[in-house]
Order: C-alpha cells, then sequence, then structure tokens
C-alpha cells in the first residue's frame, strides 16, 4: 500500500503546529474535532483536513489575543481578551 494515507500522530501535529501534546488533545476536542480519526483509543489526523485548516488560517478562539486601546495616554500592550473581558 505505496499510495496509503498517512494519519499523522498527536506527536507529529504538536510538532507542526509548534504546540504542546495536550494542547493538540484540548484542540482535538474543539477546533481540530473535524481532522480527528479515531482508531480505537488512538487519535490521529486527516492530513488533507488539516493542510486545508492551516491555509486558510486556522481558527480563532475565545479569548485570543488582541491588542488593547490605550488608556490616558499610555502605551498599546498585547493581552490577554480573558484577563481584559471583566473591566
Amino acid at each position: 500500500m505505496s499510495g496509503a494515507l498517512q494519519l499523522p500522530t498527536v506527536n507529529e501535529v504538536a510538532s507542526l503546529l509548534n504546540v504542546s501534546r495536550l494542547r493538540v488533545y484540548e484542540l482535538a476536542r474543539g477546533p481540530l474535532a473535524s481532522c480527528v480519526v479515531r482508531l480505537g483509543r488512538q487519535i490521529r489526523f486527516h492530513p488533507i483536513r488539516l493542510q486545508e485548516l492551516i491555509d486558510s488560517g486556522g481558527f480563532e478562539l475565545p479569548g485570543g489575543w488582541r491588542v488593547t486601546a490605550p488608556v490616558d495616554g499610555a502605551k498599546a500592550t498585547t493581552s490577554n481578551v480573558a484577563t481584559t473581558a471583566g473591566r
């Protein structure tokens, strides 16, 4: 089966996305769910769907990073929305 589709492992996806294995498992339950292929208890990823997701610019998560507006002449800073949302 030389033309068989190779399904990347969690470690391979973590390396590709430059994130931890734990983060890949978290993303597999959310934004990457459409790319997940389950083989028993193993999780693999559909490479074409994964590449399409990367090529489309990825996905946005609630509480992502943003540039906050300066307050009283202070410099604009990059902060996490989750920490500034309650203000």
